[in-house]
């Protein structure tokens, strides 16, 4: 589960995780529209984007403090699986340090 540790990392620090943006979408692709209004009527009807975790502020701070109280719990186990789940990525190892630090936690 070290990976999973580094996947989520990767994913909470990169930029175009931020706030469901994908890189390079601006939201202006040029489409071809011909008219029916049946059809009209359910294509450009869009659903309200629905945040399932409006409670979470910060994302990457939850996890660095969620990552702190499992270390508490298990002190001593969870430190190495995750070095050397990132020890070959230094982006990795340091916005993990940068999210712990923001959250206020030391691994144990």
């Amino acid at each position: 589960w070290g990976q999973t540790v580094a996947t989520v990392v990767f994913l909470l620090t990169s930029p175009a995780s931020m706030m469901g943006q994908t890189a390079g979408d601006d939201g202006s692709a040029e489409i071809e529209i011909s008219y029916d209004s049946a059809y009209s009527g359910l294509h450009f009807a869009r659903r309200p984007v629905e945040d399932l975790f409006s409670e979470v502020a910060d994302p990457a701070r939850a996890f660095g403090q969620a990552l702190g109280a499992l270390s508490t719990s298990h002190p001593g186990q969870l430190q190495p699986i995750i070095q050397q789940s990132i020890a070959g990525d230094p982006k990795l190892a340091t916005g993990l340090q940068n999210m712990l630090s923001s959250a206020g936690v030391n691994l144990a």
